[in-house]
């Protein structure tokens, strides 16, 4: 090539005006941390290729495993049709809600179809049919939480409507349940929620934390879940 487009010499005959490298802004620092606030947390799954650790002076790694014909997708979230995913953290969850009073819950869910019956369950909290702490659910085409609440002689079941999902369409929600209200956050919009519940978590069990099914290994949902 007797016209090049580039030279490329060494050392000696290579030169960089000062000032252009003054003019050079220093990049910013990153700021979209996920999560945001790492004080109380008791369990943080991003994906399976993410380090997954609860900082502190005792670090705890936060795994889930599959079962049935689960699997991690080729962006490393979990895939749930046909199988879901399990964790060991169920007990410190029911223990630190017990304690606190309150619950905090952030995903991005992803339906695979729209509508799904059952209702199918994204997220479980629970010993058995009869012991349910809480269930996160797809009811055809709405997102639902069901809570479990026990006041001084009553148990209660509280159902809420949280909004619409789309099917192949990620939809980023944020729970936080305390005082008899729960706020929600769908894609970043707070959803006006009239519904309170009565009572507290103090009796809720230590259960098992499962994505994509019930406890049962019934009500499969069919989706993509990072928690």
């Amino acid at each position: 090539d007797f016209h090049p487009d580039v030279w490329i010499a060494d050392g000696a005959k290579s030169s960089i005006d000062p000032a252009v490298l003054a003019s050079v802004a220093a990049p910013a620092p990153k700021t979209d941390r996920w999560p945001s606030h790492e004080a109380d947390l008791v369990f943080v799954w991003d994906n399976a290729a993410a380090e997954n650790v609860i900082p502190g002076d005792s670090p705890r790694p936060c795994r889930v495993e599959a079962r049935g014909h689960a699997k991690f997708e080729r962006f490393f979230d979990m895939d749930c049709k046909d199988g879901a995913f399990s964790s060991e953290a169920g007990p410190a969850v029911s223990a630190a809600c017990r304690a606190s009073g309150e619950l905090t819950l952030e995903a991005a869910i992803t339906p695979a179809r729209v509508p799904q019956s059952g209702p199918a369950r994204i997220i479980t909290l629970a010993t058995n049919v009869n012991s349910r702490n809480f269930t996160l659910s797809q009811d055809r085409d709405t997102l639902v939480l069901e809570l479990h609440t026990r006041s001084e002689k009553s148990a209660h079941r509280t159902v809420f409507r949280l909004g619409k999902l789309t099917a192949g369409r990620q939809l980023h929600l944020v729970l936080a349940v305390a005082n008899g209200k729960v706020l929600c956050c769908l894609d970043g919009k707070e959803q006006p929620l009239e519904t309170t519940y009565p009572g507290d978590f103090h009796a809720w069990t230590d259960g098992t934390l499962v994505f994509g099914e019930d406890v049962t290994g019934k009500s499969n949902w069919e989706g993509r879940l990072e928690a």
